[in-house]
């Protein structure tokens, strides 16, 4: 990585598009990571979008502000809501959408001129990231990653957004997926000009406190915990787990704990869903739970829960094996690429309560294979996850888009 500035004789300097400071979520604590994990080799300025309300905002406007720990720029457009209540059509939602994203990359292309940016990379193809930075980079001569995160894309894939979304991984640079399950969506059902690249999340210890919190409806409890913890959403497969416990609790006493937030437009489905869950005085709900404290909560659970319909390569699982917590989760997606069945985890079908009650259950009763599945998921995690390597993966990946510079201008 020395070698960057041997022979450029500076930092690169990389424009990270980001969600906005507010959001909570994996997505902001994987970009927070990523920008401190690249910033010794390369300038990493984080560009955060954000509606406005106000109509007159409509022409859009640039600040600088401090995000993901450093400075940054966030630009904000409004989204013309007023037109939208007035007209009550499509077509108005449309051209108001449009309307704000055109905005968004104009700002986006002066902030790379301005800077004299390099290189820009989407962190997520959320809110048409992805096909801002094509449009910005082709402009400004620039080339541009797109990395997919998981949801953004199989979610998006059966959406409105897909039309945007071929457009994005079409015009990128280079992809980067981080499991061998997106790439080959990307590269059977798109067709991306520039290489596909898989760099796995990784494991960093560092950004983690060791306390162990205080849970005041645990103190002195015996009673097994099943935790699970993120950004709870329907593809999250909270319904799945919440059945998978009311049967789980007709047999044995058990607490589930939740820890994390809700999906803003789940809330009323999802708070509805608890309330009326048999087993709602079993549940604990946390709400949302600072990041650096996560290796804390999961050490406080007998087993951990990770129901998802749809992932990629979830930090929530990594995290898991860290702490020594025995993992329940699914075959979807990228997940079998870092637990094996048996191996470091028990892997159920998804969607299918029944099958998640009887693992969570025989992990319980099994004491004996909930340590050996411990004991490999850790080494796994210390061995095949580990930071540098993730860095080193970036490095080249960073490194092979900014040789295309003389091409594009």
């Amino acid at each position: 990585m020395g070698v960057i500035h041997t022979v450029m004789g500076h930092k690169p300097k990389i424009a990270l598009l980001v969600e906005a400071p507010e959001v909570e979520g994996g997505i902001q604590a994987a970009a927070h990571r990523h920008a401190r994990l690249m910033a010794a080799d390369f300038d990493i300025i984080p560009v955060a979008f954000q509606k406005s309300r106000r109509e007159r905002d409509w022409p859009g406007s640039t600040e600088r502000i401090t995000t993901l720990g450093q400075d940054a720029y966030l630009v904000t457009a409004a989204d013309l809501s007023n037109d939208n209540r007035i007209s009550g059509t499509s077509g108005i939602q449309n051209v108001r959408q449009d309307t704000r994203f055109r905005s968004w990359a104009d700002h986006l292309i002066e902030i790379v001129r301005d800077n004299g940016i390099e290189m820009i990379h989407a962190f997520g193809a959320f809110h048409q990231r992805g096909l801002i930075a094509a449009y910005a980079a082709a402009k400004c001569g620039v080339p541009n990653i797109l990395s997919l995160r998981g949801v953004d894309l199989e979610t998006r894939l059966f959406d409105t957004m897909l039309a945007p979304l071929s457009q994005s991984i079409a015009a990128a640079s280079s992809v980067v997926c981080v499991s061998d399950d997106s790439r080959r969506t990307v590269e059977g059902v798109f067709a991306p000009r520039g290489p596909v690249h898989v760099i796995r999340n990784h494991f960093d210890p560092s950004i983690f406190q060791d306390a162990e919190p205080d849970i005041p409806l645990l103190r002195g409890s015996s009673v097994p915990v099943i935790g699970c913890f993120g950004k709870f959403r329907r593809i999250m497969g909270l319904d799945v787990l919440l059945d998978a416990f009311e049967m789980i609790c007709e047999r044995r006493d058990a607490v589930l704990m939740l820890g994390g937030s809700i999906q803003k437009r789940e809330v009323e489905y999802y708070n509805a869903r608890l309330e009326s869950c048999r087993a709602l005085r079993n549940i604990i709900r946390l709400g949302s739970i600072p990041h650096a404290q996560m290796l804390g909560y999961l050490r406080r659970c007998s087993v951990a829960a990770f129901p998802s319909i749809s992932d990629a390569s979830p930090n929530k699982i990594l995290e898991a094996m860290y702490a020594g917590v025995p993992v329940v989760s699914t075959t979807a997606g990228g997940i079998p690429e870092l637990v094996e069945d048996g191996a470091e985890a028990l892997l159920t079908r998804p969607r299918c309560a029944e099958a998640l009650a009887g693992a969570i259950e025989r992990l319980l009763d099994d004491r004996d294979l909930a340590a050996r599945l411990t004991a490999n998921a850790y080494r796994r995690v210390t061995t095949e996850h580990r930071i540098e390597d993730e860095r080193t993966a970036w490095a080249a990946v960073y490194r092979e888009g900014l040789s295309l510079r003389p091409a594009l201008r």
